[in-house]
């Protein structure tokens, strides 16, 4: 099977943090939930177009990942729009169309067919009717996904994944998948390069793999999402959002998605490889005794403050070493020897953003 090795520290190590560092720091047992609105970069949030899509969807310089409290998506890794045309990864849309979009996939990808965004309540609880159908909020934003077959190619890497970015590994217990109009609606009528789905065994899934400790495919369980299927004459496709169990994947450090057609004459060129997605949830690994968590949370107690900074950190540790400051694209942009107690660094220099500080084996994200 192909490894994927990521570029190094851009998918986020290992967080450390006491309360003064970061008031959601989770703990072992802890149920996560990928929340749009825990955004941390871009800073500030995200801002939306008149098609009510995120408006830096196309830039190729700021946002190879988008990053939130405990996840990191990918967005743009091949880092180039190719003049605002196409995009890899993850974006965040509210735009609520379930009409065909038309001929050609890039027309309008950014609606899903259950109308919107996934309805909560104030305690971020998933609402549904009477008849158990999840609730669709046409003001609520939610991840479009585009899988690029020829981007994993290229880049050595997939085009769609997410990192858990406390660098501990976290069981996935669950995430909604939805269809978009441009694939939903291609899959019925074809779309200029696609053909329908019409033939008996026709089928789209989204596959969901693991990644391990290396961030490479841990070459373990998978799970399998069918978006349509053509069966006995007729071509299912569902338009609610759908929960799907990803339990059955076990203990990961991250995900990534491909996807399977059977009109794959030039590779997955063809299918529209566009899905939402909301909600993903993984379970903080319990540490006991001698496991892989436990030996990953063997740490040294490296502080860093204040956090955000201006023009100096404090580091206070219990080892002396070498301290690297890296940027999110992996770019080391401060190095220093640090001693054992507490150290004052000039980051004057730095400009405004979200950075990792690497000390040993163990990293914290700080933010000026």
């Amino acid at each position: 099977m192909k490894k994927f090795i990521f570029t190094a520290f851009a998918v986020c190590f290992a967080f450390m943090f006491d309360a003064s560092n970061f008031i959601n720091a989770a703990n072992p047992g802890d149920t996560l939930t990928l929340n749009i609105s825990s955004v941390l970069n871009p800073v500030g949030g995200f801002t939306f177009n008149s098609d009510s899509v995120w408006t830096e969807t196309y830039n190729d310089t700021a946002y190879t990942m988008i990053d939130f409290e405990h996840f990191s998506l990918s967005h743009l890794i091949s880092g180039n729009s190719y003049g605002g045309i196409a995009w890899d990864g993850f974006t965040v849309s509210k735009n609520h169309s379930t009409t065909d979009p038309g001929e050609g996939r890039y027309n309008f990808p950014w609606g899903n067919m259950a109308g919107g965004g996934i309805k909560t309540d104030a305690n971020g609880k998933v609402l549904k009717n009477e008849k158990g159908r999840i609730l669709a909020d046409t003001s609520a934003p939610y991840f479009v996904a585009y899988w690029g077959e020829y981007t994993d190619y290229i880049a050595e890497m997939p085009s769609l994944h997410v990192i858990f970015t406390d660098g501990n590994p976290c069981e996935p217990t669950g995430i909604y998948l939805n269809s978009s109009p441009v694939t939903f609606y291609g899959l019925i009528n074809g779309d200029g390069i696609a053909r329908a789905f019409n033939e008996e065994g026709d089928s789209l899934n989204v596959v969901i793999h693991g990644l391990d400790e290396n961030y490479e495919d841990n070459e373990g369980a998978t799970v399998k999402y069918t978006i349509a299927a053509y069966r006995d004459g007729y071509l299912i496709q569902n338009k609610d959002w759908r929960y799907v169990d990803l339990s059955g994947l076990g203990l990961v450090y991250g995900l990534y998605f491909t996807m399977e057609s059977p009109d794959m004459s030039y590779g997955m060129v063809n299918t529209s490889t566009y899905f939402c997605m909301d909600k993903l949830q993984v379970k903080m690994a319990v540490s006991t005794g001698n496991s892989p968590v436990a030996k990953a949370r063997n740490i040294r107690n490296v502080r860093v403050y204040p956090n955000p900074f201006v023009d100096y950190i404090t580091v206070n540790t219990e080892s002396e070493g070498k301290a690297i400051i890296y940027d999110l694209m992996g770019k080391a942009v401060l190095t220093v020897d640090v001693s054992a107690g507490e150290n004052t660094i000039k980051t004057s220099a730095l400009g405004e953003g979200i950075y990792l500080f690497r000390l040993g084996g163990e990293t914290v994200k700080i933010v000026k």
